[in-house]
């Protein structure tokens, strides 16, 4: 029987948020030596199930995991181009949420830009699994300004839907970043995203 141990995404994770394939990569590359079945986040708690119950050390290596994991998704699964004023990145992997927190899919760090005006644009496509609730999702600009949300109702389950746009946005000089967001109104069902891209170039 699987032994699990219970985080709470708000308060546990630095950035209130769970990428589930970098956190299983983080265990399995630790000094944990209990094998890891699976992990789930329902409700704001994270569950993350062992085969057997964990040495009080280990325990503990767990804990340090959970309180360093940034909730962003793998960097070899992530590519960016990044050049003068302008930067791009694109995270194709189909993922998954049952979280009606949000969680990262995808997290854009630009170079240094000159002081001017900027087009920010992203591309994704969705999905829910349900027709009785909805999907969310929101980009967050510097960590302040959320320059785009989402929340919509889909008329079929499991048919993917593409969500493109942009914003017009003044920004001073120095490095920016952009994070998009996903998750579902309630956690009895799945939110999924592919294909996400964010881009920035200097249009002034």
């Amino acid at each position: 029987m699987a032994i699990n141990y219970d985080y709470n995404v708000e308060n546990d994770f630095p950035n209130s948020q769970v990428n589930l394939d970098s956190l299983t990569i983080e265990i399995n590359d630790s000094s944990i030596t209990v094998d890891l079945e699976y992990i789930t986040v329902d409700s704001g708690i994270c569950s993350i199930f062992f085969k057997n119950s964990l040495p009080v050390q280990q325990k503990n290596t767990l804990d340090e995991i959970v309180n360093a994991h940034q909730g962003l998704p793998p960097e070899d699964e992530v590519t960016i181009l990044s050049g003068l004023n302008f930067c791009s990145a694109s995270f194709e992997k189909e993922t998954s949420t049952s979280s009606t927190s949000y969680v990262a899919k995808l997290s854009m760090e630009t170079a240094e830009f000159e002081v001017g005006t900027y087009r920010v644009g992203w591309y994704y496509e969705w999905k829910r699994d349900t027709i009785s609730d909805d999907f969310l999702a929101m980009i967050e600009l510097d960590g302040e300004e959320a320059i785009m949300q989402q929340s919509e109702e889909t008329k079929d389950a499991n048919s993917w839907h593409v969500e493109s746009g942009f914003y017009i946005a003044d920004l001073e000089a120095g490095p920016h970043k952009i994070v998009l967001y996903y998750a579902g109104q309630r956690s009895r069902y799945s939110s999924y995203m592919r294909r996400a891209r964010l881009e920035v170039w200097r249009v002034a």
